[in-house]
């Protein structure tokens, strides 16, 4: 009897779902799903014919628990090295080939989203997520520093302070909260969470695909700029545009 994949693909009229499928362990990302995670992102941004990407996770419970923690190696000295720098390149990869997809990314957050599952929520464009979404930052309880962007995105999305205070205590935050605090865009029962998703995404498809991914790269270039210095990007990025418009 074979294995059950590790990450399901569903191709649909332009949007590509991708559900980590590890619904036993809430999801949990480990090494072989990581390195899936990277291949599925690196096709999908690969194919033109996906013009919007959905993510979430199987089961009603969880979108991703984090990183499997019993992969975590029990041994000292070089053994501990050699899995940490296997580690290091393995994690590193899968965020990498995410950003590499320049088109929309939409999260749908049916359930926990811990550790590294919000860090993989935090590196979608928008969030919707269910009434039974929970969040949480667990990196000063399991002693894990963060490597996929919790320490810059976190405080882009809801703020320094209420990201110190996520990160620092390692608490639960609920859908509500979430919400309230500019975390995830829209809460939804369970049961509507994935045709709200895949309307959004047929709403996208609808609007000039080039001006999407326009918007998408202007607006993520611009968030590490000062206003002014983001401006400028801005109109750069504009000119660029109207001459690749007129050279064709």
């Amino acid at each position: 009897m074979s294995e059950e994949p590790l990450i399901l693909v569903e191709r649909d009229e332009g949007v590509a779902t991708v559900t980590l499928n590890r619904p036993q362990v809430k999801n949990a990302m480990s090494r072989a799903l990581l390195k899936q995670l990277e291949i599925t992102f690196d096709e999908l941004a690969g194919d033109p014919g996906v013009e919007v990407m959905i993510i979430t996770g199987a089961g009603g419970d969880a979108f991703s628990a984090g990183l499997d923690l019993k992969e975590m190696p029990q041994a000292e000295g070089l053994a501990a090295a050699a899995f940490i720098e296997e580690m290091i390149r393995t994690i590193r990869d899968p965020i990498n080939a995410l950003r590499r997809f320049d088109r929309p990314v939409i999260g749908a957050i049916n359930g926990v989203a811990i550790t590294g599952g919000l860090e993989l929520a935090l590196n979608c464009d928008i969030l919707l997520a269910s009434e039974n979404a929970r969040f949480a930052d667990t990196h000063t309880k399991v002693g894990v520093p963060p490597g996929w962007g919790m320490s810059q995105l976190l405080p882009r999305a809801v703020g320094i302070r209420k990201a110190k205070e996520m990160s620092f205590t390692g608490r639960l935050v609920s859908a509500r909260e979430a919400l309230q605090w500019g975390l995830v865009n829209q809460v939804f029962p369970l049961a509507e969470l994935m045709p709200a998703a895949c309307q959004m995404a047929a709403e996208i498809r609808t609007r000039i695909p080039q001006m999407v991914k326009h918007f998408k790269k202007v607006i993520d270039g611009g968030m590490g700029k000062s206003l002014d210095d983001a401006w400028a990007y801005e109109l750069q990025e504009f000119e660029g545009y109207l001459n690749r418009m007129l050279s064709h």
